[in-house]
């Protein structure tokens, strides 16, 4: 008997470490959310269109983006912490800078009135919305229901 109580004392301590491994990982990535304006015929299902969600891995000195399976490293990047960062590149345009701040995404120069980063949450109920237009009711509630399982 006294076999079997530490067998399980010892498999629910091997348990709770590993729960612990994963719930204190050291997974440093965050989301931004970009929506767009729709077309005019489009406007009437919602002010806006979800168009993406883009992954960044924040390491200790540069950011890894990624979106639909492309990535871009930036190493020219000022991290204080996961949810506060900014990192700049050149491009045709110029010189560009974005970041977290305090958890938020911001871009500058920003890309116009035509196109937003939105919360995980807001790009969410914008997605059911566009489900249910696209699917109609029913299938486009049990598909907006998947995003959040």
């Amino acid at each position: 008997m006294k076999n079997i109580n530490l067998s399980v004392r010892f498999l629910l301590i091997v348990s709770l470490s590993i729960l612990f491994l994963i719930a204190c990982s050291n997974d440093r990535i965050v989301y931004s959310y970009v929506v767009v304006k729709p077309t005019v015929e489009d406007s009437m299902v919602n002010e806006w269109r979800p168009v993406m969600r883009v992954t960044y891995r924040v390491r200790e000195n540069s950011v890894i983006s990624e979106v639909a399976g492309l990535l871009d490293e930036y190493e020219d990047c000022s991290i204080k912490n996961m949810n506060n960062w900014q990192c700049q590149y050149e491009d045709g345009t110029g010189k560009n800078t974005f970041g977290f701040n305090d958890g938020r995404y911001w871009q500058a120069p920003g890309w116009g009135s035509d196109v937003r980063h939105v919360s995980r949450w807001e790009y969410n109920v914008i997605r059911c919305k566009w489900f249910q237009h696209d699917n109609g009711r029913v299938v486009g509630i049990a598909s907006c229901l998947k995003t959040y399982i």
